[in-house]
């Protein structure tokens, strides 16, 4: 399904790192400044070309609720909407 993936996470008191694993038997972990987390986690997943039915949210809400249901805490899923609009010229 993904030929990267990447956490990112932050503690309150503590720096902020990266796991990354390119599909392979191994991982590299390194402080990270990519984007600012005042605490948390965010997870990307690279997908293959072949994956991409992952891309739609609705697929992606089903997932977390399979397979996560057992964790405690909140997972937020990030959304945008995206609308058309027509004007006319006057």
């Amino acid at each position: 399904m993904g030929s990267k993936v990447e956490v990112i996470s932050k503690h309150n008191n503590d720096d902020q790192y990266k796991w990354s694993s390119s599909a392979s038997n191994s991982f590299i972990v390194e402080k990270d400044d990519s984007v600012k987390l005042a605490r948390g986690t965010i997870v990307r997943l690279h997908l293959k070309e072949d994956a991409k039915e992952y891309c739609k949210h609705e697929e992606l809400e089903k997932l977390i609720k399979r397979y996560s249901s057992f964790i405690n805490y909140p997972i937020y899923l990030q959304k945008k909407k995206y609308t058309e609009e027509k004007i006319e010229k006057t």
